[in-house]
């Protein structure tokens, strides 16, 4: 399945995700991106902006985490755009606490040229989309249908090369925030994109760890 290239600014799995009420806490988004079209979307689905275009300091992480936890108990959507570009060394440090736990109702866009401008301990915790460009995705009813051998194959191919296994990720948790009895799944693929990354355990290995929950 090929997704259709990105015409209006914004991802067709973020417009899915809002459509459904199952906004995700964190996203990266890698490409060229329209700050202004992205920042009115938002308004749109009844979010509130804060936007971080340029150089963000460990001050503005501060400010961020301030804003984050401000107003929580008003249930009002806020959302935070910030430039990943220029996001440095030690202001990412401190803005993975709150990626790891950002309060109900706040969504982080992260925007890169390139997904590799971030830390793997980042990259981890948020769900990469591809703007700019179509992008490859996996059905998994064909791989859910069937058997373990044939499933183990299909893993196989999926675990090839980075790009193949974080689209077959983002379908299994976007599969899963759907399934009410596989809720848990969530947070083994968390688990499992920070270890792939950070401890370089194999993509093959991680998937048929991910298997025997699915």
């Amino acid at each position: 399945m090929i997704h259709p290239r990105i015409s209006n600014g914004i991802h067709p799995r973020l417009e899915n995700h809002a459509r459904n009420s199952q906004l995700a806490h964190g996203y990266l988004l890698i490409g060229e991106v329209d700050y202004d079209r992205l920042a009115r979307w938002i308004c749109e689905i009844g979010g509130e902006v804060e936007m971080y275009r340029h150089e963000v300091r460990i001050v503005d992480v501060r400010k961020i985490k301030e804003k984050a936890y401000t107003g929580v108990l008003a249930r009002k959507r806020k959302c935070f755009i910030i430039n990943a570009d220029l996001l440095g060394h030690w202001a990412s440090t401190a803005l993975l606490k709150i990626l790891e736990e950002p309060p109900a109702g706040r969504h982080f866009f992260l925007v890169a040229s390139s997904a590799d401008m971030l830390p793997d301990t980042i990259r981890s915790r948020l769900i990469e989309l591809y703007l700019g460009e179509p992008e490859h995705s996996y059905d998994l009813k064909p791989f859910l249908d069937s058997s373990l051998p044939v499933r183990g194959r299909m893993l196989e191919e999926a675990g090839k090369d980075s790009l193949n296994f974080n689209h077959f990720l983002n379908q299994l948790e976007s599969w899963a925030r759907k399934n009410k009895y596989k809720r848990d799944l969530l947070a083994r693929i968390q688990t499992v994109r920070r270890v792939s990354r950070s401890l370089g355990i194999g993509r093959k290995m991680c998937l048929e760890y991910l298997n025997a929950f699915i």
